[in-house]
């Protein structure tokens, strides 16, 4: 009897052992992958708009967190945020800042099969495990033959479809397997190159926090001339919130844009920072516009510990100094005020006519300096005269 290969799960996964006919089988494979598309594009045209598509991968997406994420996710307890529209309006990129606050909030709760909403993102959520997983089946069978157009175009859509969910498990070892690979014997295009590249980049400094090898790569493929990615390295090592932030809001690629998501909560962090030590408070409608979260994202999520009076947020509290009059404070002044006048003009009358002083007191007086002894110095001799004779002495007088 013919296996049914019309379906995702037809094959197994080669790397455990249990399923080598995609392997072994080229058009298998060449069938697959159209199968594989063709579950794709039914997935994306299932809804509404390009808004809703963007909004539903950023839901669906995988809670995979960078280095600097994993100790603001153990300090909120991996609850789930309030949704976007239950929060606080944003006016720093309203619709995409909302949008991704309500993505986390899709990725921390657990739906459930109650509601008619929860039983629609279970059913899209399966949908996408299974493209995710029969790309990587399709993926270790192309792999372990030598390097053809099917194999890239397999690594080509499985690096679009998985970073668009985040799951760096799969869209990292085909950027490395593409460049590194497929690349030296099939060339990619420019506008591919360039793609791969830029991904790759984002990937390496808001996830791995590694500059220097996302400024190597760049360098190393030639992808110098892209001024709005190199802004954004800049802007995230420099600590730059301002430019990164109209970066993340002003960017068009959904691609790279899930790329920055994996370091916003560190720069927002960094803008909190900032905040809190040039301001003692701030309306709390200018937090959220320049932090691009709602104040209750930046208590719940981020753990800010500042302090919310009506509108206002309290970042520190002003020292005052004590009272010049009044009470204890007041007396020292008073107290300490004629001292230092005194100090300040001479001794006082009593001290002067010596109340302050013992009577028996005998004046000191100081024992004079020696004096220097006085060299006596001689005055040098006169030399002695020269003797003149007689004639000489003549015809010097001669007129």
């Amino acid at each position: 009897m013919k296996p049914d290969t019309g379906r995702l799960d037809s094959y197994g996964l080669v790397s455990r052992g249990n399923d080598v006919r995609l392997q072994q089988d080229p058009v298998a494979q060449r069938e697959y992958f159209d199968l594989i598309l063709r579950e794709y594009l039914s997935f994306c045209a299932t809804s509404r708009s390009v808004g809703d598509l963007r909004d539903t991968f950023e839901g669906l997406g995988y809670r995979g967190t960078g280095p600097g994420q994993r100790r603001a996710s153990a300090a909120a307890g991996r609850t789930s945020t309030q949704p976007a529209a239950a929060s606080r309006s944003v006016s720093l990129g309203a619709g995409r800042g909302a949008a991704d606050r309500g993505a986390a909030g899709a990725r921390g709760a657990a739906p459930t099969a109650a509601d008619p909403a929860g039983r629609e993102t279970l059913v899209r959520r399966r949908q996408l495990d299974d493209i995710v997983m029969a790309l990587r089946t399709l993926r270790e069978a192309v792999l372990a033959s030598p390097p053809c157009a099917l194999a890239k175009s397999v690594l080509l859509l499985s690096i679009r479809v998985t970073v668009l969910l985040g799951h760096y498990e799969s869209y990292l070892p085909s950027m490395l397997q593409l460049l590194d690979t497929v690349h030296p014997v099939l060339p990619l295009s420019d506008a591919e190159l360039h793609e791969v590249v830029a991904l790759y980049a984002l990937h390496l400094v808001h996830f791995a926090n590694n500059a220097a090898e996302a400024y190597a790569v760049m360098d190393k493929y030639n992808v110098r001339d892209d001024l709005p990615l190199r802004q954004i390295i800049a802007a995230m090592v420099d600590c730059d919130y301002v430019l990164w932030r109209r970066r993340y809001v002003g960017e068009t690629d959904p691609g790279r844009r899930r790329m920055m998501a994996f370091g916003e909560r560190n720069m927002t962090r960094q803008t909190l920072k900032r905040l809190g030590m040039a301001y003692f408070h701030m309306p709390v409608r200018d937090v959220e516009r320049l932090t691009g979260w709602s104040w209750d994202d930046c208590v719940n999520v981020l753990g800010c510990g500042w302090r919310l009076e009506g509108d206002r947020v309290v970042m520190r509290e002003r020292k005052t100094r004590p009272p010049a009059g009044g009470g204890a404070g007041g007396a020292t002044a008073a107290a300490a005020a004629p001292a230092a006048s005194g100090a300040a003009n001479g001794p006082p009358a009593d001290a002067a006519a010596g109340a302050a002083l013992p009577a028996t007191a005998p004046a000191v007086v100081p024992p004079a300096a020696p004096k220097p002894a006085v060299r006596a110095v001689s005055a040098p001799a006169a030399p002695p005269a020269r003797a003149v004779s007689a004639p000489a002495a003549a015809h010097a007088a001669r007129p």
